[in-house]
């Protein structure tokens, strides 16, 4: 079997996930989604640098002695990001610049590819119901199920 046919036989079985999210551009590689998605990332993180809280408080226990102060067990430390969601903003924001836009891909059933052989999409078409992905070495991969070999 040639390395860029995938067939039924290495598919790997995605349980829970029917489906994943990606920013995606018709007409570009995933390879280049990834490296854009990454550009932005870096992006953001250098518009907009973490700025962390540090909330820290005691966790009391019971009193050694009945009517007595209750005890220190140990003091809880949460930290607290606050930059987060202005970060995925301006993430968000350089990918939609960059034309691309947040979409849902869907996983290919067992029943969709029972039987037949797939070539992986070179570049990103136009989203639509014969559009599914899979999982091939860690990675995803578009095929078009109206193009079985």
């Amino acid at each position: 079997m040639k390395p860029y046919v995938l067939g039924i036989s290495i598919l790997v079985a995605v349980a829970g996930c029917t489906s994943f999210g990606t920013y995606y551009k018709p007409g570009t590689t995933l390879e280049k989604i990834d490296r854009a998605t990454l550009s932005c990332r870096s992006r953001a993180e250098r518009e907009v640098p973490p700025r962390i809280i540090i909330d820290r408080y005691p966790v009391y226990g019971p009193p050694r002695t009945p009517g007595g102060p209750r005890v220190i067990l140990y003091w809880e430390t949460n930290y607290i990001e606050l930059n987060e969601g202005l970060r995925d903003r301006v993430r968000a924001q350089c990918m939609s610049d960059a034309g691309y836009e947040r979409v849902t891909i869907p996983y290919c059933t067992e029943e969709q590819l029972a039987g037949k052989t797939f070539k992986p999409l070179a570049k990103t078409p136009k989203l639509d119901e014969s559009i599914c992905a899979v999982r091939r070495d860690g990675k995803r991969i578009l095929i078009d199920l109206d193009k079985p070999l």
